[in-house]
């Protein structure tokens, strides 16, 4: 049982907090955590004791002797995300790595090497089309050449900029072979193979085959092998002539475990020679690829939506059994981070899209519940809709069941769910929402908020009665205002916590609009409005941003507004209707030294996408190139300035934010996928009866942090030893407070225990609790 003191009483108790389960539910502070979709996997490559495999752009691996799964990503140590091409060297035991930029890691027992040479040139197509490994190179067939990397000098041996797009090389004897878009060149290993000259076309002839489609070479019992894209694989004959080993729709030709391997969209064709009679044909496998280890006849297939599954030819056998499956991750659905919310213990996020027309994107909606994902079925939901469903843009829970969801559709209306299930959608038939066009697949809705009645606030686009509220009894009634006029892109809603509403346009007229009903949603005689186009900061400088993109009510009232010109301020903004003409934003000002009175806006002209408020009134900005920053409660200092060059964070494009103010997670959505940093504010406590420490004890693996969460905000922090002795102190942020095991000077503290004093700034509440420090 946990008490609180207070100034009437002195009544003290010491809380002990000594199991290690706290710190296996909590991450450290100032980790990071990648969620990146695996639901898609289309590469595979085995090595000796680990199967790897690309879905959805990012790596994974499976572990066949302890059954073992495990993900990689930029915090594990790789250098960049969304692989294009992956190959295993069983000689240099390591696994290449090709990114789409052409950045590439090299990935050994020990360590990642990275080689970032040609993602930092100034090449306009960096598509890699394939990796073939002879001797100690590997050669990347590339969109502008090819490139030589030393697998043990973990170098690029050499560039050859061909200036054609190279889809396959291959080293037979003294020449090299690239198929090109132009035909087959062939260029004798000792000539300078750095000279364009040095590369003669390769003549290859037959009724069926067109050189300039060949899409793979490989070197087949001492023979050239190539294959047509759907069009059938060929071989080079010992008379120089072109020999048809099998006409077939192969999307894929590649050598595994010595044989010969072609996949079609159902089937898998085995050749271990090159007579065509002498083949294993595999029926209804529906694969992306596939890669065995020669010790072995299993084969490892990437099946798609089905993961990583291993098949295994019995010995005489022509049929393969399927020995391994369901090795898919639990993962997001997709790495489109439209819009996303954190509520009741839950994440949501959508993956739609639009601007001044609908993406067409498909309906993305993907919850993370206690570390566990559910991604709903956009195909499903069709079915029961009776409608496409498409371009999912906003989210909302109902605050009073956090099983209960509405969802935005920039074309379909509005969705409810219930339980995981489909329930209804709104759209012109049984609402009244409007279509933009008088079409049924032009219901935009956007912008969806509760209020404190829990009337569902949404936003209906290029439409007369843009303003649209569900009420509990799932009865409809709209508001129009002249004020603001017909827009074509309405976006956020924000309710204040003085119940006016806040709507942003971001494009085509752009600028804020506001509306106060006086409590009344049917009566709108009432109601007072306006929209401001441009605001006058606090030096009277006018600022007319072309682009409204976010708003954010802080713990102070105060309205944050990202803009394509930077944040802008909205103190007291229950004043705005008050004296509209002469109400001004405020723009942050950092001098550009101490005491001096001359600065600079901050962010002045980072586009700003994304505004979210932790637990201590920080302000955490997403731009749309400068990755994510973090301020403090004024705004005025930068703590953080996270970019994929210093961090995890997976692209410098922020697109959404939401932040679980109970961990201090904070969720950053990018245009490449969801990532997360574990922060160390909280949401402040009405009182310390939720207090604890972890980990405790803290032992020397725990890399000395412990944190003190549960707090009051801005609590005042004492640690002392038992004799009394001030180890350290400072102010909680938020909710929390983490210490380093450190004394004020920096030393490390030694072992024993230690008391914790937390006390609110005017002394009316307080408690002591003890950690205990391992050696």
């Amino acid at each position: 049982m946990n008490r609180i003191l207070n100034k009437k009483t002195s009544l003290l108790l010491i809380i002990f907090f000594s199991t290690i389960s706290t710190l296996t539910q909590a991450q450290k502070v100032g980790s990071w955590n990648t969620y990146m979709a695996y639901s898609n996997t289309i590469m595979t490559a085995e090595a000796l004791n680990k199967v790897f495999a690309v879905a959805d752009g990012s790596l994974y691996s499976y572990s066949p002797e302890d059954d073992e799964i495990k993900v990689y990503s930029k915090s594990d140590g790789l250098s960049d995300v969304f692989i294009q091409q992956i190959k295993y060297d069983p000689n240099s035991k390591s696994l290449i790595l090709i990114y789409d930029n052409l950045n590439i890691d090299i990935i050994t027992e020990s360590d990642i090497f990275n080689i970032s040479a040609i993602k930092n040139k100034s090449i306009t197509n960096k598509t890699i089309n394939n990796i073939e490994i002879y001797g100690q190179y590997a050669y990347l067939s590339t969109a502008f050449g090819i490139v030589a990397i030393d697998l043990q000098k973990k170098e690029i041996k050499n560039t050859y900029q061909l200036d054609k797009d190279i889809r396959s090389v291959c080293v037979m004897g003294d020449y090299t072979y690239a198929a090109t878009s132009d035909g087959v060149l062939e260029a004798l290993n000792s000539s300078n193979l750095l000279d364009k000259g040095s590369w003669k076309y390769f003549p290859l002839s037959h009724i069926n085959l067109n050189d300039k489609d060949i899409q793979k070479l490989l070197i087949f019992q001492n023979t050239l092998v190539f294959s047509q894209y759907e069009k059938g694989i060929y071989y080079l004959d010992s008379n120089n002539t072109v020999v048809e080993l099998n006409w077939g729709a192969f999307k894929k030709v590649d050598l595994v475990n010595d044989q010969i391997v072609g996949i079609e969209n159902e089937k898998v064709t085995f050749y271990p020679d090159l007579s065509s009679n002498k083949k294993d044909v595999v029926q209804n496998l529906y694969i992306n690829d596939i890669s065995s280890n020669s010790k072995s006849n299993i084969y490892w297939t990437a099946q798609g939506a089905n993961g990583l599954v291993s098949i295994k030819k019995e010995p005489g056998s022509t049929s393969y059994e399927v020995i391994k499956k369901d090795l898919a991750i639990n993962s997001p659905k997709r790495n489109s981070i439209y819009y996303m919310i954190y509520s009741q213990n839950k994440l949501l996020i959508v993956g739609g899209g639009r601007w001044a027309d609908r993406f067409h994107y498909p309906g993305t909606l993907m919850v993370l519940e206690n570390g566990s994902w559910y991604n709903f079925n956009e195909n499903d939901i069709a079915k029961q809709s009776g409608t496409q469903c498409n371009d999912f843009i906003s989210v909302v829970v109902d605050p009073l069941d956090a099983n209960h969801y509405y969802v935005a559709s920039y074309g379909e209306g509005l969705y409810e769910f219930k339980d995981n299930n489909f329930v209804k959608l709104y759209d012109l038939t049984n609402s009244t929402l409007e279509s933009a066009n008088g079409l049924p697949n032009y219901v935009r809705v956007d912008g969806l908020a509760f209020d404190k009645n829990n009337n569902l606030y949404l936003t209906n686009t290029g439409v007369t009665n843009y303003i649209q509220i569900l009420k509990p009894d799932k009865t409809w009634t709209t508001q129009t205002y002249p004020t603001m006029g017909k827009k074509g892109t309405i976006n956020l809603t924000l309710i204040t916590k003085s119940n006016q509403k806040w709507l942003n346009i971001p494009r085509s007229g752009p600028g804020l609009f506001v509306f106060d009903e006086k409590g009344t949603i049917d009566n709108l005689n009432d109601d007072r409005s306006y929209f401001f186009s441009s605001f006058s900061d606090q030096n009277g400088e006018t600022i007319s941003p072309s682009g409204y993109l976010c708003m954010a009510e802080d713990l102070n009232g105060t309205i944050w507004v990202g803009t394509d010109l930077g944040p802008i301020l909205l103190n007291n903004p229950s004043r705005a209707l008050d004296d509209p003409q002469n109400y001004r934003c405020y723009r942050t000002v950092v001098p550009y030294e101490e005491g001096s009175t001359d600065g600079y806006y901050m962010l002045e002209n980072k586009q700003v996408n994304a505004i979210a408020i932790d637990g201590a009134n920080r302000k955490w900005i997403g731009t749309q190139s400068s990755g994510i920053y973090l301020l403090n409660e004024t705004g005025a200092k930068i703590i953080h300035n996270f970019t994929t060059e210093n961090s995890p964070l997976i692209s410098n494009t922020i697109t959404t934010i939401a932040i679980n103010d109970n961990s201090g997670e904070v969720f950053i959505g990018t245009d490449k996928g969801l990532v997360s940093y574990i922060s160390e504010a909280t949401e402040g406590k009405a009182d310390y009866s939720d207090i604890y420490a972890y980990p405790n004890p803290v032992r020397p693996e725990f890399d000395n942090q412990v944190v003190i969460t549960g707090l009051v905000k801005d609590s005042n922090i004492k640690i002392t030893d038992l004799k009394g002795n001030l180890m350290y102190q400072g102010t909680s942020i938020g909710g929390q407070f983490v210490w380093n095991c450190t004394k004020a000077s920096g030393e490390r503290v030694n072992a024993g225990v230690y008391l914790v004093f937390a006390a609110t700034k005017d002394g009316s509440m307080g408690v002591v609790t003890k950690i205990m420090v391992v050696k």
